[in-house]
């Protein structure tokens, strides 16, 4: 998500980014496989498969039209992800499996929830109506989340989207299938 600095603003207010570092310390969050990696069947992986294990195969969280593309300027900061409009209320569902490490609200991003997946990947959803998950929450590829809403700073229905290895942002549409 965006990195910022809240001036002047309360000091119990948590960053995405500090949410994001907090949860690639934790012990508490499991991988989704064994030690001995494995793919979705439970198939055990050798070396050459292990490159093709390593990303996730996200799919789109939302239907509706990018608005605003990662990279771009976007209320005044640099945007890690991407903006999609979308009707209020329509169904968020999670971009790949995985476990919620983070569900609340802050100032800027408005309602949002946080899945860590496989291999130190985190996906992001923002400016939620409502969450239908909790901390905790094992994940599976498609299950509705939560729906689009308008909370935060935004004035019209959309979703905020953002990927990150570890706490390094990625381009979310070079991701997502």
């Amino acid at each position: 998500f965006h990195t910022f600095e809240l001036v002047g603003k309360s000091p119990n207010i948590v960053s995405i980014k500090d949410q994001i570092n907090k949860l690639s310390k934790s012990d508490k969050i499991i991988n989704t496989v064994s030690v001995k990696e494995s793919d979705r069947d439970g198939n055990v992986l050798d070396d050459a498969d292990k490159s093709k294990a390593g990303t996730p195969q996200f799919r789109w969280p939302v239907l509706g039209r990018v608005i605003n593309n990662y990279g771009a300027e976007v209320y005044g900061r640099v945007n890690n992800g991407v903006y999609i409009s979308a009707p209020l209320g329509s169904e968020i569902r999670a971009s790949e499996r995985g476990v919620v490490t983070f569900v609340g609200t802050e100032d800027y991003f408005g309602d949002l929830i946080i899945i860590k997946h496989l291999n130190n990947w985190v996906s992001s959803y923002a400016h939620l109506d409502k969450s239908n998950v909790l901390i905790g929450d094992k994940i599976e590829k498609g299950d509705i989340i939560g729906t689009v809403g308008a909370s935060g700073i935004i004035e019209s229905p959309q979703l905020y989207f953002e990927l990150r290895r570890g706490t390094i942002v990625q381009n979310p549409t070079d991701f997502l299938n």
